[in-house]
C-alpha cells in the first residue's frame, strides 16, 4: 500500500477525532464552514491527494482524489452526528444519478476513469448532505458565507496581480482556466448582492460583491460576462417583485454605476473579445457535438463516465467528426452532450433533474418566504444555479471539482433555508 493511502486514512481518522472534539468545544465550530467556503477560491490542487492518478488525462477527473474539503466534510459529519436527523437534499433524484454514474463503470472501456468521476460526484453530494444538517445552526451559515466572501476577495487580488503585474490578457486566478474562475464567481456573488438589497451588508459583503464584478470582467470569458449580469439582474428584479424600497433603488443605481465603471475601464478588451472570437472555436464545438452524437448512436446507454476523451482518441470518433491533433483528446464543450455521450439518455434525465429541481425549489420558497433574508439568499442561489445550467450549453466545467462543490453548497443553502421557512423557524441573523 502506497504512502498516499496512509495519508488519506490518517486524514479521515484525524477528521473524525477533531469532529468529536468540536462537539464539546462549539466555540471553534466556525472553522470548518469558513474553510469550506474559502478554500475553493484559495486553490485545491495543492490541498488534494490522489492515491491513484493519471495526470496527463484530459477528462473531468484524473485520479481517485480526496481534497481538504472532503476531510472538512467528515469533521462536520462527526461533529453533528448526534443531532436530529435531517432529510438529505434531492435524495431520490441524486441517488438515481449517482447510480447511473457508478453503473457506467460496467460499460466503460476505461473503467478506472469512470470510477474516479463517480467517486467525485459522491464526495460532492456527501458535502451537501453534511452541510444541510449543519446549516440549522446559524453559526455555520454565517461562517460559510463569510468564507465564500473572503475567498472571492482573495482570488481577486491574485487576478489583479496577474493582469496588471504579470501582464496576462485573460486571467484565471487560482484556477486552471478563466471560465472556471468566472463560474465560481457568479455562483457566489449573487449571495452578497441579495444581502445588500435587504439591509446594510457590511464591509466584507460589499467588498466581495465589488470583487465579483471586477473578476467577471477581467476573465474576458464571453459566457461569464453574459451570465454574471444576468444572474444579478434576476436577483434584483426578483427582489423588486416582493417589495420596492428606497434601499433597493439606491443599491440598483450604485451597482449600475460600479459595473459601468469597471466595464468602461476594460471596454476595448471586452469588445475585442466578442468581435474577434475565432470562428474555428465555434466549428470545433460543432465537431465535438457531432462526435458526441456518434457515440450516442453507437451506445445509447453511454460510453462510461469520464471516458469521452479516451474514447474519442482511442476509437475512430475523432476521425469521423473531423477532429484532429491536440483536440482529438479533448472534451465536448457542452455539459448536456457530454452527459448524453457518457451516461446515455437515463444519465441525461437524472442529471437535468438534479440540475433544475433546486432552481424550481428556490423560486418557490423565495416567493413564499419573501421579506425574509433567507428567502433572498434562496433567490440568489436559484439565480446562480440557473446561470450555471444555461452556461452548461457552452461549457463542461460544471463537472470540475470546485464548481461541483459550489453547486452542492448552494443546494444545501437552498434546501436548509427552505425548510426553515416552511416550518416557520424564527429568523436568526446569519450574515
Amino acid at each position: 500500500m502506497s504512502t498516499k493511502w496512509f495519508i488519506v486514512y490518517a486524514a479521515v481518522f484525524g477528521a473524525m477525532y477533531i469532529g468529536k472534539r468540536l462537539r464539546y468545544k462549539p466555540k471553534y465550530m466556525f472553522i470548518p464552514p469558513f474553510l469550506i467556503g474559502f478554500l475553493p477560491f484559495y486553490g485545491l490542487e495543492g490541498l488534494a491527494i490522489n492515491p491513484i492518478t493519471e495526470p496527463s488525462y484530459r477528462g473531468d477527473s484524473r485520479g481517485f482524489e480526496v481534497t481538504i474539503i472532503d476531510i472538512l466534510a467528515v469533521v462536520l459529519a462527526v461533529a453533528f452526528a448526534k443531532k436530529p436527523k435531517v432529510k438529505a437534499p434531492l435524495f431520490g433524484v441524486t441517488v438515481a444519478y449517482l447510480l447511473v454514474c457508478w453503473f457506467s463503470w460496467f460499460m466503460a472501456a476505461y473503467s478506472d476513469y469512470a470510477l474516479w468521476s463517480a467517486w467525485k460526484s459522491l464526495r460532492a453530494y456527501f458535502l451537501a448532505v453534511v452541510l444541510t444538517k449543519a446549516l440549522r445552526d446559524t453559526v455555520i451559515a454565517r461562517w460559510l458565507i463569510r468564507g465564500l466572501a473572503v475567498g472571492l476577495i482573495y482570488v481577486t487580488f491574485i487576478c489583479l496581480k496577474q493582469r496588471y503585474v504579470e501582464g496576462l490578457h485573460q486571467i484565471y486566478g487560482t484556477f486552471h482556466h478563466q471560465n472556471t474562475l468566472g463560474m465560481a464567481v457568479y455562483l457566489v456573488a449573487p449571495i452578497f448582492f441579495s444581502i445588500m438589497l435587504m439591509r446594510p451588508a457590511g464591509p466584507l459583503n460589499s467588498l466581495a460583491l465589488g470583487c465579483g464584478a471586477v473578476v467577471a470582467v477581467l476573465s474576458l470569458s464571453r459566457g461569464v460576462m453574459m451570465v454574471y449580469p444576468a444572474t444579478m439582474g434576476m436577483v434584483y428584479f426578483g427582489s423588486l417583485t416582493w417589495k420596492i424600497t428606497p434601499r433597493k433603488i439606491m443599491v440598483g443605481f450604485a451597482a449600475l454605476i460600479c459595473l459601468g465603471g469597471v466595464m468602461a475601464k476594460s471596454l476595448d478588451s471586452i469588445v475585442a473579445r466578442f468581435t474577434n472570437a475565432p470562428k474555428a472555436s465555434e466549428r470545433a464545438r460543432e465537431r465535438f457535438e457531432h462526435a458526441s452524437a456518434l457515440m450516442l448512436d453507437d451506445k445509447p446507454m453511454g460510453i462510461g463516465m469520464n471516458n469521452f476523451s479516451a474514447v474519442l482518441e482511442g476509437s475512430n470518433y475523432a476521425y469521423r467528426a473531423n477532429i484532429r491533433g491536440y483536440d482529438s483528446t479533448g472534451l465536448v464543450h457542452n455539459i448536456y452532450w457530454l452527459t448524453l455521450a457518457e451516461l446515455g439518455y437515463l444519465g441525461l434525465i437524472t442529471y437535468v433533474l438534479v440540475t433544475f429541481l433546486p432552481i424550481l425549489m428556490a423560486l418557490k420558497w423565495a416567493w413564499l418566504g419573501r421579506g425574509d433574508l433567507r428567502a433572498q439568499v434562496i433567490l440568489a442561489g436559484g439565480a446562480a444555479l440557473l446561470g450555471m445550467a444555461i452556461h452548461g450549453k457552452l461549457e463542461w466545467i460544471a463537472r470540475q471539482t470546485v464548481p461541483m462543490y459550489l453547486f452542492w453548497i448552494l443546494v444545501a443553502l437552498i434546501f436548509s433555508f427552505s425548510r426553515q421557512i416552511k416550518r416557520k423557524v424564527p429568523f436568526q441573523e446569519f450574515a
